[in-house]
């Protein structure tokens, strides 16, 4: 096996362990001791390749957004016939770990307020994905300003986390209030183009 192939496996086996720290017992719980552990590496191990926890933390953040840009790119590209609803499917699928993984996402979301380097991370993550839900939402947007739109259906999706995460409803219902919600809010037509460093300054800063 090459070198550079060796490295990226066991850098993502280390990652993955995080996430399984992170699911299992929260980030502030979890020692480097017990990353290498879960990745059945020693300690000494798991710091030939990040300096701590912190630099494992950003590693695996960056990989996820990338994860997550590719596949909205991905969706911009097939040009959906209903982009509310693909948009509600692409945010809202079924999956057996799909609430373990949304604690995950909200404890990620939550660190970066304290960590200005994954803060930055998030900053940049959430910029490229409103530009892509615009593109998605531009043909059914009318009078609505695309950037209105995405901003309006991205914060809509981290409310809907937060309620299948405590478990108030399951995602087939949150897929239904982001569609409706969301269709709603394009059909009425009325939402005014950002101004200042309100929305837009998400997108372009």
């Amino acid at each position: 096996m090459p070198e550079h192939t060796q490295t990226s496996d066991r850098m993502t086996r280390i990652g993955r362990a995080l996430y399984r720290c992170i699911r299992e017992q929260g980030y502030a719980s979890t020692k480097l001791q017990d990353i290498a552990k879960q990745a059945q590496m020693s300690p000494s191990h798991v710091r030939y390749y990040f300096t701590g926890k912190q630099a494992i933390l950003e590693w695996y953040f960056e990989q996820t957004s990338e994860r997550y840009q590719a596949g909205m790119k991905q969706l911009v590209a097939a040009a959906p016939a209903d982009p509310v609803e693909a948009l509600a499917e692409a945010f809202f699928p079924e999956s057996r770990k799909r609430r373990a993984n949304l604690g995950v996402f909200i404890e990620l979301r939550t660190l970066a307020l304290h960590h200005p380097a994954l803060l930055g991370q998030l900053k940049s993550h959430d910029r490229i994905q409103i530009g892509s839900i615009a593109e998605v939402l531009a043909p059914v947007t009318g009078a609505t300003d695309p950037v209105a739109a995405a901003e309006i259906a991205y914060s809509l999706a981290q409310g809907l986390y937060m309620g299948e995460t405590l478990q108030r409803f399951e995602t087939a219902a949150a897929r239904e209030y982001f569609a409706a919600t969301l269709g709603a809010v394009l059909d009425n037509q009325s939402i005014p183009k950002p101004a200042g460093r309100h929305l837009r300054a998400v997108t372009e800063q």
